[in-house]
């Protein structure tokens, strides 16, 4: 079966891309919401590419249809290898013409849990072509666990993937582990694009002390973790990070 085989080389590779995984009119549907609902925040991003992110429990009606797509959740879910996944990040990511590489990281060390299956859906809203920025990922990196916040150039004796050109509909998937990163823009589009962040239902948040252990991530992480939304060692839950239905649906592909 397809599906075997994409879960197969998504737990040796840390990535997949999906084709035709959407109905590319949904996407379409999708697209000016999600960036009008940008537009309307502020940018996260300290470069040249814009990124607004997406408070679960406090989006308006429109988008919230949109980030708890069922057919986006099926997916996180078949990868994770459970039945129920709360959406625990979201946000737009919006790279213009001329807007340069993004540097290599790891997504889970933007957030406050450890040992876990944590997956990244990676929804384009247009077409992506080889010169529009598209990601690139070090294959298998996600064995390997943390390894440091960000590297400026491309990690060395890893193969690199990038998965482009991506059609309208196409999905990436990538493991909280795996290094990424993504090129430069040089054509004369912007690279727009959702992310969401999906872990199993029982997951915890990380201790104190597993999140001291590793310095820079602790200081990048303290602005979260001196708030009542993180909770150590405690189970997350909760709007903030909501159960999400994966029952299939209209918007996906036929």
């Amino acid at each position: 079966m397809k599906q075997a085989l994409d879960i197969q080389q998504y737990a040796e590779d840390g990535f997949c891309h999906l084709t035709a995984a959407m109905a590319p009119d949904a996407v379409n549907n999708w697209r000016k919401t999600i960036l009008d609902a940008a537009a309307k925040r502020p940018n996260m991003s300290s470069g040249n590419e814009y990124v607004a992110v997406f408070e679960p429990d406090s989006v308006e009606p429109k988008l919230d249809e949109i980030i708890r797509s069922p057919t986006l959740a099926s997916i996180a879910a078949g990868f994770l290898g459970h039945d129920q996944v709360r959406l625990f990040a979201g946000a737009a990511y919006i790279k213009p013409p001329g807007g340069v590489a993004s540097f290599w990281h790891q997504d889970l060390w933007f957030f406050p849990i450890n040992d876990t299956p944590v997956i990244t859906v990676w929804l384009p809203l247009t077409a992506i072509a080889e010169d529009q920025a598209p990601m690139i990922y070090a294959q298998g990196s996600h064995k390997a666990g943390f390894r440091s916040a960000s590297y400026d150039e491309a990690p060395k004796n890893i193969p690199l993937c990038q998965p482009a050109p991506m059609a309208l509909g196409d999905i990436l998937v990538h493991d909280g582990w795996t290094l990424h990163g993504s090129a430069d823009n040089r054509s004369g589009l912007s690279r727009e694009a959702i992310g969401l962040v999906y872990i199993p239902d029982g997951t915890r948040f990380a201790t104190r002390q597993q999140l001291e252990s590793i310095p820079d991530r602790f200081a990048m992480l303290s602005g979260y973790i001196n708030t009542p939304a993180f909770r150590a060692g405690e189970l997350i839950t909760g709007t903030t990070c909501p159960l999400v239905s994966h029952q299939p649906c209209r918007d996906r592909q036929s």
